[in-house]
């Protein structure tokens, strides 16, 4: 897999228009090639999304999710021993975060076999694991 480009613009325009979950539709692209982009939450701290999205720049805690192949991959603490820490959900609709933001990372080439493996081996790594997790 290969990285072809990255759009910086992106990271410092982050927040100067707000994103609705959802409202994003990818760029149809060549054969071969994939956008990656990244999913930025805020933490549900008050319930008031205003509040939540002040209390994640004071605390500078986000949440985030990768999305690549139309799925969002995540990182997240459980009590499982031996269980994947990743998981799934539709790009953006996390049920426990408040989305925020999304950052397009640039895109692969590569099949989606390829992409589909990588994800699947990490899944299987010890360091991935729902107990590894710590902040």
């Amino acid at each position: 897999l290969n990285a072809t480009s990255c759009c910086c613009e992106e990271f410092l325009a982050m927040g100067a228009e707000p994103s609705r979950p959802g409202d994003y539709t990818e760029p149809v692209l060549p054969k071969g090639e994939l956008e990656v982009r990244l999913s930025v939450y805020t933490f549900d701290f008050s319930g008031i999304s205003l509040f939540n999205s002040i209390g994640s720049g004071i605390t500078g805690a986000y949440h985030s999710g990768l999305v690549v192949l139309g799925n969002e991959y995540s990182f997240g603490a459980h009590d499982s021993f031996g269980e994947t820490g990743i998981y799934v959900c539709k790009p953006e609709m996390n049920p426990d975060y408040q989305f925020y933001d999304r950052v397009v990372m640039g895109r692969l080439r590569g099949s989606q076999e390829q992409v589909l493996n990588i994800i699947r081996d990490h899944m299987e790594m010890d360091e991935w694991h729902g107990k590894q997790y710590s902040l």
